[in-house]
């Protein structure tokens, strides 16, 4: 078994070279496109196999807020954002003011805020894994997932078999209309994914269902939408994909494989 997956792994090698060279770029103009990406965030998931920074729901955005005047004192959180501002002006090398004031950008929803400073940590300190997924989820979530993909390459250039990272370009990669990649991208995160808990692996066997789907391949799309289910019985987004594709399959009169 290891040794069939050997040609995979130097596939996944080059996938992850060839990609960080791709200028291909994609429209979505069309209301084709927009329905087609709807339909597909309805069918993946982003849920992390890891903690923080990066547990963000696809179609999250930023929580527009009413200002209001106030005699009152200014709340803590506020007072201690423009705090750790002011610590990194004064040292732009301040690791911890980054990542308090990235933690307080998380609990307020300012994902443009939230950007920036991720940015300007990793201009001033140098990529870490966390920044870079940190710039690539906020850039999904404000739609601009050109640059998020951009952003996750940084940082499998770090972690090369880290697999919520596969999961994450195979998310944009959906999002940029380019599922022979996305699958690739999935299917690594799949391989990469032996000490992950059963949650984790059932995530990433979702959606490569969602890119053999979107490939029109439904027979292998539906053995991996089984494969979430299996490993997570809870997981209610892959138990709706079963029972979807299922039905799409006996209703073409193709066999249940």
């Amino acid at each position: 078994m290891k040794r069939k997956m050997i040609p995979f792994i130097i596939g996944s090698i080059l996938f992850s070279i060839l990609i960080c060279y791709s200028q291909e770029t994609t429209t979505e103009t069309s209301k084709e496109t927009e329905k087609k990406e709807a339909t597909i965030t309805e069918k993946i998931s982003t849920e992390s196999s890891q903690p923080a920074p990066s547990s963000v729901q696809e179609e999250s955005k930023p929580t527009q807020t009413k200002k209001v005047e106030s005699t009152s004192p200014r709340s803590p959180a506020i007072s201690e954002e423009n705090k750790l501002l002011n610590m990194i002006e004064t040292d732009p090398k301040n690791v911890e003011a980054y990542n308090r004031l990235l933690r307080i950008y998380a609990q307020q929803e300012k994902h443009k805020e939230r950007l920036k400073i991720a940015l300007k940590a990793i201009q001033n300190i140098g990529r870490t894994v966390t920044w870079c997924l940190i710039v690539g989820d906020e850039s999904r979530i404000l739609g601009d997932n050109q640059n998020a993909l951009t952003s996750y390459q940084f940082a499998l250039a770090i972690q090369p078999t880290n697999p919520e990272i596969y999961n994450r370009i195979g998310l944009s990669l959906l999002k940029l209309s380019r599922p022979n990649q996305a699958e690739a991208a999935f299917k690594a995160a799949v391989f990469f994914s032996s000490s992950e808990p059963s949650t984790s692996k059932s995530v990433f066997y979702n959606n490569l269902g969602v890119a053999y789907e979107a490939l029109e391949d439904l027979q292998s799309a539906y053995r991996n939408f089984q494969l979430a289910a299996r490993y997570n019985p809870a997981y209610s987004t892959a138990q709706a994909n079963v029972k979807r594709v299922k039905e799409l399959l006996l209703s073409s009169g193709q066999k249940i494989e």
